[in-house]
Order: structure tokens, then sequence, then C-alpha cells
């Protein structure tokens, strides 16, 4: 049996997931995605057909798949969003439930939270905001790397 060593674990392939692997990816940092599902964005998948999203077409900003087309101040229907997407329980919270966590940097080395409403900003948990959350975490991993890139 041969083992390999991963630098990082992304657990989901939600906006949150994709969006820091996209940003590590940048930074050269080696890692992998976990998706309980087959394909990325699956709760994505789950909504109703007719189901858009509320907020227009230019705050769709998961870094990667920004929308870029003709229709910015247009709602995004499900199937469009689904195509451009594909917790592990552990004691990292407060004395409320909530995550001991700064900005998505828990003092558990290499773990991580991104893509949770009021993380940093309101807009944390919003496709508008999570590919922020999502860049400083990945600058975080790879400063911390031995050759810090």
């Amino acid at each position: 049996m041969t083992h390999e060593k991963i630098e990082t674990v992304i657990i989901g392939g939600g906006q949150a997931g994709l969006a820091t692997s996209y940003w590590l990816k940048q930074h050269g940092c080696e890692h992998i995605v976990l998706e309980k599902a087959s394909q990325p964005g699956h709760a994505w998948r789950q909504r109703w057909d007719s189901f858009t999203l509320v907020t227009p077409n230019w705050a769709f900003r998961l870094p990667g798949a920004e929308y870029r087309g003709d229709a910015a101040g247009g709602f995004m229907p499900r199937d469009d969003i689904v195509t451009r997407f594909g917790l592990v329980k552990l004691p990292v919270t407060d004395a409320d439930g909530f995550p001991a966590q700064q900005r998505g940097v828990t003092a558990h080395p290499g773990l991580y939270f991104v893509g949770m409403p009021w993380l940093h900003t309101q807009k944390s948990g919003l496709l508008l905001g999570v590919g922020e959350d999502a860049a400083f975490i990945a600058e975080h991993i790879a400063a911390r790397r031995p050759n810090g890139r």
C-alpha cells in the first residue's frame, strides 16, 4: 500500500470549497476537494426548477466562474448556477456553539472555515463575498509553507 501526503484537504465542493480551491491553485498549493455527492455544487442541484438567485448576476463572484454575460442585472436560474459549480465534526466551537476562528483561521493547524455568514463580513456566506475570504485563507495557507509559496 502506498501513502500519499496531501498538503490541504477541503471538505465540501460548494461555493466556499471551490473558491478556496481556486485560490490555493493560484498560490501553487497542493490540495484536494472532498465532496460527498458525485458532482460539485450538489446543494444547488436540489433547488426547485424555477429557482433563481435573488442577487443580480454581477454579484456572482465565484473565483474562476464569475458572471461575464450580457445580463449583469438579471437573475441566474438554477441550472446556470449548477453549471458554474461542481463537515467534519471537530471540537472547534466556542461556548455558544459558533466556530472558534478569526477570519476563518482556527487554532488547529490546517483547519479553516469559509463560506459561513458573518465569518468576516456580512457577505462572507454569499457568492458576493466568499471569494474574498477564500483568497485570504489561501494566502494564509501559502504563507505557512516552508518555501512561503
